[in-house]
């Protein structure tokens, strides 16, 4: 509403400027000549501007190790990259961590905070390339979240990763992916005596 506002100002101007031009020049009846030729030009003027369209996506979501062990570390790692020769503005990734875990670090402490009311780690970037220059030239943001299973053996976590921009996304299909994580028991580190317990035996 607002372009087209400033749009349709635009043009009252450059009809008044042209009227003033072609009286003052031309005398009045070669006004209407000039404002005919002037047309196309306002024309073009009042077309809307091409959108910048983007593709943001989470290119990589994993998670290690898979399985984990129970009560141990996971580190989930997530990439975003913009498919496109814009540039995306006002790049969001955030991940929404499973209940069952505990939140412990981001590699980006510049671009990343969680958030513990929500249980989410939410990195900021003001803008991301595309692949203007070729491709394979895109930039690529990476970041690791690191959490600890509360989970039972035998049970799984979630974790997602979302990718968001303010400018348009030609493709949101691909703005999100799941990872789930296995939950074991770990290694068994129980050690069975035998070789003592037969030992007394012998000894008695």
């Amino acid at each position: 509403l607002l372009k087209t506002k400033i749009m349709n100002k635009l043009f009252h101007l450059i009809w008044m400027l042209l009227g003033l031009a072609t009286t003052s020049l031309f005398g009045l009846n070669k006004r209407r000549t000039s404002l005919l030729a002037g047309l196309p030009f306002i024309f073009a003027l009042l077309l809307p501007l091409p959108t910048l369209a983007v593709d943001m996506l989470v290119s990589n979501f994993v998670d290690t190790p898979d399985p984990a062990v129970r009560g141990g570390l996971i580190v989930y790692t997530a990439s975003i990259t913009n498919n496109t020769t814009d540039t995306a503005n006002n790049v969001t990734l955030v991940f929404t961590l499973g209940a069952e875990t505990t939140f412990v670090s981001v590699s980006d402490t510049t671009a990343c905070a969680y958030n513990g009311g929500m249980h989410k780690v939410t990195c900021t970037y003001a803008s991301l390339a595309g692949d203007i220059s070729g491709p394979g030239t895109a930039v690529v943001k990476t970041v690791d979240v690191t959490v600890r299973s509360l989970a039972s053996a035998g049970t799984t976590g979630a974790a997602r990763a979302t990718v968001a921009t303010t400018s348009i996304d030609s493709n949101p299909a691909n703005d999100i992916l799941d990872q789930v994580t296995t939950i074991d028991n770990g290694a068994d580190m129980a050690l069975t005596l035998t070789v003592l317990q037969e030992y007394r035996e012998q000894c008695n």
